[in-house]
């Protein structure tokens, strides 16, 4: 089996530079291309932190540990 070397999501979300506001002035398409694949890939591995074990609903006390940071 082949892979890319860097994988997509690292070329994606390191190598374009998404934060350069030259290339969301210059490009804006491949701009909001890349951050919706970007978004869609995060979403579909769940690499969001309302998914994170902390913010389940039997687990409060790590919840309420957090809140008492801020």
């Amino acid at each position: 089996m082949y892979a890319l070397s860097p994988p997509l999501f690292e070329l994606l979300a390191k190598h374009l530079q998404l934060t350069n506001s030259k290339l969301a002035r210059q490009y804006p398409a491949v701009h909001y291309g890349v951050l919706k694949t970007l978004y869609s890939h995060c979403a579909a591995h769940e690499h969001f932190i309302h998914y994170s074990d902390l913010f389940k609903q039997n687990d409060t006390t790590n919840v309420m540990s957090l809140t008492s940071l801020t």
